[in-house]
């Protein structure tokens, strides 16, 4: 189920719990937008990858012990991370003052791994991804975006769009809608 391409990845990544994420991830193309062929995607100049002859749009994330995907009909972003996830070069190089000071009042909560992930969400909808400004782009405010942000087995993950959405949530077992 998994392309080529994906299953090339794979093989060349030593560690196995990355090997599994990127296969989880691959299994989501596959079971809901029937990607089975390399041929069904392509990418724009950022690298961010669409579908070739179908016309919902995409976005999909892989960390911590988690793959996520988010699909519209319009452009949308997804990420997530491990709620415990800290990188001070990250925070220093792309976070604004005033999310700085956010996360600095409550350093117990996951608030790095809240700002971040919408912070790539946001990138990934504007399609830009990393090359996107965003050290320019609140996360707290996230002015022209819609943005949700949820906790779900400790880790963080947040959808951002230029239109409002509706997050579904689906796990062996469990549906959730919010």
């Amino acid at each position: 189920m998994l392309t080529p391409a994906r299953q090339e990845r794979i093989n060349k990544i030593r560690a196995e719990d990355e090997k599994l994420r990127i296969a989880a991830a691959g299994l989501l193309l596959a079971k809901y937008l029937d990607v089975r062929e390399d041929s069904q995607l392509a990418y724009n100049k950022y690298g961010r990858p669409y579908l070739v002859d179908d016309p919902r749009k995409f976005s999909i994330s892989h960390g911590g012990n988690l793959a996520v995907l988010a699909v519209a009909d319009f452009d949308i972003g997804v990420d997530v991370e491990r709620e415990d996830r800290f990188a001070a070069s990250v925070m220093e190089k792309f976070f604004l003052p005033e999310e700085k000071a956010w996360i600095q009042e409550a350093l117990s909560e996951p608030r790095f791994a809240v700002i971040w992930t919408r912070k790539e969400s946001i990138a990934k909808a504007d399609g830009r991804g990393l090359a996107m400004p965003l050290q320019n782009t609140s996360a707290l405010t996230h002015e022209g975006w819609y943005v949700e942000s949820i906790n779900y087995d400790g880790h963080v993950i947040s959808c951002a769009s230029g239109e409002q959405f509706k997050i579904i949530m689906e796990h062996p077992g469990i549906a959730r809608f919010i």
